[in-house]
């Protein structure tokens, strides 16, 4: 028989340490520094360009090289899934990835990841489950194809982040295969060539989810994406943020995965969540209006998170080789939908060291969601408001 104790200590603790107005320090996540947000410089930055991007395109994902936004979005005037922009005037240059499931067609596109020192652009399908590279060089060509298509030999894992043409940052799908306890995965790297996996790295410790039974739900309590996580191939620096705790972490590829950093902060909030049943729908699972329990009753219980309650925290990671950007919310996920401000609202941009060392806070004039990307050679931030339209900062008194 499960015992409930744990479980409900964990989910109330964020109300215990925060209900008394400081008196009480706030716990950690092991092996974590902290930091307070006033810690950071503040930079409000107002007055953003807007960037005219025509035709108009629906945005899923801004990335820059060189003077060119590279948008992953559905167009109103083509069928293609990533579109080239010049990033000061806005022109249109290029469309490639057409949908369909014919030669060098997707299925669906999401996330961009650039290596530049490899003068690559990946992309991943998840539906056909193949990974996508363009040469960055033929960005601009007429008719543009990819250079290479990674087939990988297993729908069973996730989040593929391309670190050579050999090796991918990989986590699987399911948390409770047979032969992975105690491990339970974060991710770890994938030899494609050889068809192994080395480096492994585990989900954070959760002190209350500490049988088999419940570890299994640790993967939605710590779900990531591939639009989160970045990796920089100079340093060989990997950040992970979470989105259900104000927790980051940095790991080392060169040092066979070894963890540089565990930052729990600037809120130091534990994840809150309940189980219920399985959802009838995908609206049921992002909106549960049901009953629901602090402990899991069966394999089949989903992790829900209670609206006015949990908490936003961190998402869309951006390493470069002396720091790291990283969107931040820290506000519960509202009660009730409100027309133009949605749960996607975030407020605060931050740039860290890789020690763990806050170093800017950035706020900006309009609504924004987690989409950005930074022109580190000129100093500006481009933002996707939540409006749609793209907005360009200059970042004032920027040192690279």
């Amino acid at each position: 028989m499960l015992c409930c104790k744990p479980l409900l200590c964990l989910i109330f603790l964020p109300f215990l340490l925060f209900s008394c107005k400081g008196k009480v320090e706030a716990e950690l996540f092991p092996d974590s520094i902290t930091f307070n947000i006033e810690d950071a410089e503040h930079f409000h930055l107002t007055g953003g360009r807007r960037i005219e991007i025509s035709p108009a395109l629906r945005i899923w994902e801004i990335a820059f090289h060189d003077s060119l936004l590279i948008l992953t979005a559905k167009s109103v005037a083509n069928d293609y899934f990533l579109h080239i922009h010049n990033a000061f005037t806005g022109k249109h240059l290029n469309s490639f990835a057409r949908q369909g499931r014919g030669p060098n067609e997707f299925l669906g596109l999401g996330s961009v990841q650039l290596l530049e020192k490899r003068g690559e652009l990946y992309t991943l399908d998840q539906n056909a489950n193949v990974g996508i590279v363009y040469s960055l060089d033929s960005l601009l060509n007429k008719s543009i194809i990819p250079s290479h298509i990674v087939r990988f030999k297993e729908r069973a894992y996730m989040m593929h982040l391309r670190i050579d043409s050999v090796h991918y940052l990989c986590g699987p799908i399911s948390h409770s295969w047979e032969g992975l306890e105690p491990n339970y995965l974060l991710y770890y790297i994938y030899n494609i060539a050889k068809d192994t996996f080395i480096n492994r790295v585990s989900l954070p410790p959760l002190e209350g989810v500490d049988s088999v039974f419940n570890r299994r739900h640790l993967s939605p309590i710590f779900g990531t994406s591939p639009a989160w996580v970045s990796y920089n191939e100079h340093t060989g620096f990997i950040v992970q943020p979470y989105p259900h705790t104000d927790l980051l972490e940095v790991y080392d590829y060169n040092e066979s995965m070894k963890r540089v950093v565990r930052i729990h902060g600037p809120d130091r909030f534990f994840p809150y969540f309940r189980f219920a049943d399985p959802p009838t729908s995908l609206a049921d699972n992002i909106n549960p209006d049901r009953e629901t329990w602090p402990v899991a009753k069966s394999k089949r219980d989903v992790i829900v998170f209670p609206k006015g309650v949990s908490r936003n925290a961190y998402f869309r990671a951006r390493a470069y080789d002396e720091g790291f950007y990283v969107m931040y919310s820290g506000i519960p996920y509202p009660k009730e939908s409100k027309p133009g401000i949605s749960s996607s609202a975030l407020k605060h941009l931050f740039y860290f060291h890789y020690d763990g060392t806050p170093v800017r806070l950035y706020t900006f004039d309009i609504l924004h969601g987690q989409h950005y990307a930074v022109d580190t050679d000129r100093a500006v931030i481009y933002l996707l408001g939540l409006d749609g339209e793209i907005y360009a900062y200059d970042i004032p008194e920027y040192e690279k």
